[in-house]
């Protein structure tokens, strides 16, 4: 996981993206079963998707960092704000069903 994590970081076009790719890859397949081309794709998925603060909401989400969720929901729309949120919850969905397994 960590060879394709690294490869993914060199790949992404900004080192905020690249960092939050590999982040998000890392949580997702911590301490799961979801193979890893699909936490990949939700890595970068959310990196090319997302504002900064959205890749902080996602990280916090997937970490279980419920202080981090708190002190960011003030600071953005509720329209950022929620599909951050939940954006975990359906991108596995979506990568697996994009065949990314």
């Amino acid at each position: 996981m960590k060879r394709l994590i690294a490869a993914l970081a060199a790949l992404s076009a900004t080192p905020l993206a690249a960092d939050s790719a590999a982040a998000i890859a890392e949580a997702c397949g911590s301490g799961s079963n979801i193979p890893e081309p699909i936490c990949i794709c939700v890595g970068e998925t959310a990196a090319e998707r997302m504002t900064e603060n959205q890749l902080r909401v996602v990280l916090a989400t997937m970490t279980g960092d419920a202080a981090t969720v708190e002190e960011l929901r003030p600071q953005m729309e509720m329209a950022k704000f929620l599909p951050a949120a939940a954006y975990y919850a359906t991108a596995v969905a979506d990568c697996a069903m994009a065949g990314s397994n």
